[in-house]
């Protein structure tokens, strides 16, 4: 039996055209995540809302979905971003009006700042979202 370089190379070549169009269609699939969420109000007023957020993410980045406060489970919309392990989030009609939070989404898992201060109880304050993969 005799060794041939070029045979080697050809074969490898073929394997790795074979296996580019499912390495391309992994990458492309929408994902969906269940997380678990904690809204942590910062100073002076340190408070915490639970819920869930049912999320899907687009192969080109773009977050749907919607939350559930566990103390009214109403469903809100959510719409988004993700780019990388940054991301952004919006959580429509939350009361009154919507909420953003900007952060990573790594593994995930979500942390990420409010993007503006709230009123509670006429003070200033800020929330944190955190998020986690809920356990089934």
């Amino acid at each position: 039996m005799t060794f041939s370089p070029g045979a080697a190379c050809a074969t490898t070549a073929l394997a790795a055209l074979l296996a580019t169009p499912f390495i391309a269609d992994a990458a492309a699939a929408e994902r969906s995540y269940e997380l678990q969420t904690r809204m942590v109000e910062q100073a002076p007023g340190v408070g915490e809302y639970d819920g869930a957020l049912q999320l899907r993410v687009s192969p080109d980045g773009i977050v749907s979905g919607y939350y559930r406060p566990d103390a009214n489970p109403r469903f809100i919309p959510v719409s988004g971003g993700i780019a990388g392990d940054r991301f952004w989030i919006e959580l429509g009609n939350f009361g009154g009006h919507s909420l953003r939070f900007s952060g990573t989404f790594k593994n995930g898992t979500i942390d990420a700042q409010g993007n503006h201060p709230i009123l509670d109880n006429g003070r200033s304050t800020a929330l944190e979202l955190i998020a986690t993969p809920k356990l089934r």
